[in-house]
């Protein structure tokens, strides 16, 4: 249990380091290691710095050159291995501080440790080959012996491949947290695309049906004025609400991801699609449409998810009709199936202005009901010629 316990904490400190580090203006990070390492320099001199003062300032310039491996990494990069170069040049002709601890040869680590991070591989390598060369030369100090070499390679072999290790990590710690924070974005994404199809399917269609109806009642006249005052701040309220609820699914819906198939059943799928169809089309009867269904299609053996889909268009067209539709036109549902593919076909004309305005006029669920049915593998397109309205619907069967 505590090894357990262990691992986590270790787990959540890596995270917070990866979110501090993440937080950091590009090349910060570089440059407090590259200070770090001149400590050493300024606190305890190398022995050689009376005597070869130059050689502490190229090892200075060294650490200097890695710190801005994070803004500028090809330069930077090509400045520490000229740098080496120079000093494995001094450590074999000039003079041997093979006895003092070379600081500058591991601010090889930032510039390697920050390319693979940084996901610059090709970079990394190429750097990689050209340091470990460099400082194979540096740590033989003028020693040319093929156990040197061996014992030299082999010691700045390790190094430079723990340090080309660790960058995998990080980055490997750095991807799974962007993963993880794409993960959550999409989640919230999907909640936020659910509340606004269910918004749309309940309470956005009960208001507008609240409006439709006291419209209604105040046009077949209504004499008594406190019943009128009642029935236009209905309509009024009714239009109000219907004017945030529109405003408050845009918002939801902003920036939501592609797809989406996979949420929960609004209320309304709960009744069969065949009810659904009769209902819908009671309500346009109700509405003062000379409304007509022909549906060739055995709803019931459908399955599961294309019935839902399709009551979603049956619903959606419908109320379109209903919102927008010229009551004294004829309007028709026509459902088929072939056994492949079942096809829908909504039919009717626009009245000249719309009842519930233009504020009201979003095509919201429209466009909920196509992405169900894209999402299927389907097709659905809506055509307005004068003077007829038609939503096409085909879905697939076999999916």
């Amino acid at each position: 249990m505590r090894s357990g316990g262990g691992l986590v904490r270790a787990q959540g400190w890596l995270s917070a380091a990866t979110r501090f580090v993440g937080g950091l203006r590009p090349g910060t990070l570089e440059m407090v290691f590259a200070l770090l390492l001149m400590i050493p320099f300024i606190l305890v001199p190398p022995r050689y710095a009376s005597t070869a003062p130059w050689a502490l300032v190229l090892e200075l310039l060294i650490c200097l050159a890695a710190g801005f491996f994070g803004r500028w990494p090809v330069t930077s990069g090509c400045l520490v291995g000229l740098g080496l170069t120079a000093m494995a040049v001094l450590v074999t002709f000039v003079f041997d501080p093979s006895n003092d601890l070379r600081w500058s040869s591991f601010a090889v680590a930032i510039p390697l440790i920050s390319a693979g991070t940084h996901g610059r591989r090709t970079l990394q390598g190429l750097l990689a080959v050209w340091y470990w060369l460099v400082l194979t030369v540096i740590e033989m100090a003028g020693h040319f012996t093929a156990n040197d070499f061996i014992a030299a390679a082999t010691i700045w072999g390790v190094w430079v491949g723990l340090f080309i290790l660790v960058s995998v990590l990080i980055r490997r710690i750095a991807d799974e947290r962007r993963a993880l924070q794409a993960a959550r974005l999409a989640a919230v994404q999907s909640q936020r695309r659910t509340i606004a199809r269910d918004l749309h399917d309940t309470t956005a269609y009960a208001t507008t049906s609240i409006i439709l109806r006291a419209e209604q009642a105040k046009l077949r006249g209504v004499t008594d004025p406190d019943m009128l005052a009642d029935l236009d701040y209905i309509i009024a309220a009714g239009r109000r609400s219907m004017r945030d609820l529109r405003g408050m699914m845009e918002t939801l819906r902003r920036n939501e991801p592609d797809g989406g198939a996979d949420v929960p059943p609004s209320p309304w799928q709960i009744a069969p699609l065949d009810e659904i169809v009769d209902r819908r089309l009671a309500e346009l009867t109700d509405n003062g449409f000379r409304a007509s269904a022909h549906v060739e299609a055995d709803l019931d053996s459908l399955p599961e998810s294309v019935s839902e889909t399709l009551a979603k268009v049956v619903v959606e067209a419908t109320a379109n009709m209903v919102k927008h539709g010229d009551r004294s036109a004829p309007c028709s549902i026509m459902i088929e199936s072939d056994g492949d593919e079942v096809e829908a076909v909504f039919i009717n004309t626009p009245a000249t202005t719309s009842r519930l305005g233009r504020q009201q006029s979003t095509p919201l669920g429209l466009v909920g009901a196509r992405e169900r049915v894209e999402a299927l593998g389907g097709e659905c397109s809506v055509t307005s010629t004068s003077p007829t309205w038609v939503l096409r619907a085909r879905i697939p069967i076999g999916v």
